[in-house]
């Protein structure tokens, strides 16, 4: 049995080729998947009912973050109008790969997928220190961090997102074709990936030179060294401005005196401020959390939850609020600011 089958939604970014390809293999389908922009191509020859299972297989699973609308099968009786290159009885026929993907069809609408929010296994992974990328506070895979923020134009190919300035070095090359982040098109490290840059001017306190003294120097710091003075930053009530996923944000202590300052610079007289909270755990020191709430908390949107104060901060940061707008890391650099802070107004 030889069929076409096209899988509509939101299927970019999402890691659905590599599904695809593990399923294909757990059913013995030899073909390709390939990107149409709007949806996956799948080339499906098999058995008749492993090609039927398979078909059953994609309607009802896919990975995280995936979104099916539809599922569309035509069986084909010849693939050479399908996919030129692709020939029965070649070498290539014998087993199922992804393949390039093809001029993009917008015969359905194009479903843009969200930033991610990081998931447990990129978490684990930042917080291990026999992991190469411990502590790099960009991580990311198949299934989580920067998506529509990221992109140029569909189909979702690493070439067609602003990451495409980033070559990948030989360890993340290996992983981008097998594993879990097998055509992860975000996937980076300390070595290859973007990087944490802080500049901030400090004031010359202890020059010799009396004209110096009192005047302000730009600091650029890199790297986890950047994540580090940022931290002392925080720690010495200042704000910082953390340029993440598809912007900036305001980062602050949670306490009277900075979220006073935070208000003025921001001009926001009495709206109580979220707070950004390393774990559920944190988080339940200062409120109550419901098992809904648990769930909303960590799901992928890392969504703010007003949930009820157990116990409070400075009056300046939730104001007269019986609750605390509360949410959790959404990122790497999130989580390793908050672990080395505390909790923080974001």
């Amino acid at each position: 049995m030889r069929s076409i089958i096209r899988v509509i939604g939101a299927v970019q970014g999402v890691g659905y080729r590599p599904f695809i390809l593990r399923k294909a293999t757990e059913y013995g389908i030899k073909g390709y998947v390939k990107n149409l922009g709007a949806s996956v191509e799948i080339l499906a020859i098999g058995e008749d009912a492993d090609v039927l299972s398979f078909v059953e297989v994609l309607k009802t699973d896919a990975p995280v973050g995936a979104i099916v609308l539809d599922v569309r099968v035509d069986e084909i009786t010849d693939t050479s109008d399908i996919y030129p290159s692709f020939r029965e009885n070649s070498p290539e026929s014998e087993y199922f790969s992804i393949i390039n993907s093809s001029e993009i069809q917008f015969n359905d609408l194009p479903i843009f997928l969200p930033d991610i929010g990081i998931c447990d296994d990129c978490m684990s992974e930042m917080l291990d220190p026999s992991d190469r990328r411990y502590r790099y506070p960009l991580i990311s895979c198949a299934s989580c961090g920067p998506r529509i923020s990221i992109l140029n134009k569909l189909p979702y190919d690493r070439d067609t997102t602003t990451m495409d300035k980033f070559k990948m070095c030989p360890k993340c090359d290996v992983e981008y074709r097998s594993g879990r982040r097998t055509h992860a098109q975000t996937i980076s490290c300390h070595d290859c990936g973007p990087q944490m840059i802080l500049d901030f001017y400090s004031d010359i306190t202890d020059h010799t030179d009396n004209e110096s003294k009192g005047k302000a120097v730009l600091q650029h710091i890199e790297f986890d060294d950047a994540v580090i003075t940022a931290t002392e930053l925080l720690r010495n009530d200042n704000v910082i401005g953390l340029k993440g996923i598809s912007g900036y944000q305001l980062v602050s202590k949670p306490v009277g005196t900075v979220a006073l300052k935070l208000r003025q610079l921001k001009g926001r007289e009495n709206k109580p401020f979220a707070v950004m909270f390393s774990d559920i755990c944190s988080i339940k020191e200062y409120c109550h959390v419901s098992e809904k709430e648990e769930e909303l908390l960590k799901s992928s949107a890392r969504p703010i939850v007003l949930l009820e104060k157990k116990k409070d901060f400075d009056y300046e940061v939730c104001k007269d609020s019986r609750y605390i707008g509360a949410f959790l890391p959404s990122s790497g650099i999130h989580r390793l600011l908050t672990d080395a802070v505390g909790p923080l107004i974001v």
